[in-house]
């Protein structure tokens, strides 16, 4: 894959360990793999996929804000699950990865176009 398994790698393994509690590390390196990201759709000049990264920056760090706001660094997954707060920043994690999954797979094709 033009962008590298380790960029792959790197995605699956903090979403695990996002998913497991453990976010100590994560959002930065999301946020390191984003910046990666934002520089190859510079490379390619494609305004569109700069756009997408330029905003997928912008929800890491709302979220961060959010868990700097409650204060997590970690947590217990049955304390998770009785606040909304916690909830919220789940789906906000999932939609990031989601959505920095999707710019993946964008850039790699125009990559191979």
């Amino acid at each position: 894959r033009d962008l590298g398994e380790a960029a792959w790698n790197l995605l699956k393994s903090e979403k695990e360990k996002f998913d497991q509690g453990k976010y100590d590390g994560a959002l930065d390196k999301i946020g390191n793999l984003i910046d990666s990201l934002k520089d190859k759709a510079e490379a390619l000049k494609d305004s569109e996929l700069i756009n997408k990264a330029l905003e997928l920056e912008s929800k890491k760090q709302e979220l961060e804000q959010q868990m700097t706001d409650e204060g997590m660094q970690s947590y217990d997954q049955t304390e998770a699950g009785e606040k909304s707060d916690s909830n919220q920043i789940r789906k906000n994690w999932d939609a990031l990865i989601r959505e920095t999954e999707a710019l993946m797979k964008k850039l790699e094709a125009e990559q191979k176009n």
